[in-house]
């Protein structure tokens, strides 16, 4: 009797929901907190994904991520944690990841989702009345 093995076959996606600050106080003593969605939809057959979630910085370093409005920046920072003490980044510098598995037994897909948590920091002087600051790091999963 011969047995033949179906190579399973496997894909991860990511997909993102923005983590919009709106309207920043600069006074000290208010920071402005927000939250973002990371979602993974892993789909495959008989098959165990192990992943990491990443997020790299665009533009500063993992220590002060920085939002861009011509020359003017604010110091902002994404986390793992609601309590914003575990910055999220690619292991560096002191930086956290978000490792999770899937598995499946039968054909199928799943979604799981992680929330990104942002923070301004606050006493920020801005330098303009209603600028429009921005910052596009990039979320990676690897599996």
């Amino acid at each position: 009797m011969l047995l033949a093995i179906a190579e399973a076959q496997a894909a991860c996606t990511v997909s993102t929901s923005g983590v919009a600050f709106g309207a920043f106080n600069p006074l000290p003593g208010l920071s402005s907190n927000t939250t973002g969605t990371i979602a993974v939809t892993c789909s495959g057959l008989l098959i165990t994904f192990n992943y990491t979630i990443t997020i790299a910085t665009s533009h500063g370093s993992f220590a002060a991520r920085k939002m861009v409005s011509g020359t003017d920046n604010l110091i902002y920072n994404l986390y793992t944690d609601s309590a914003f003490t575990h910055v999220w980044g690619d292991g560096t510098a002191s930086t956290s990841t978000v490792s999770d598995s899937i598995s499946f037994v039968l054909p199928g897909s799943v979604t799981r989702n992680y929330v990104v948590y942002g923070q301004i920091a606050s006493g920020q002087n801005t330098a303009k009345a209603h600028p429009s600051y921005a910052d596009t790091p990039v979320v990676t999963i690897t599996y």
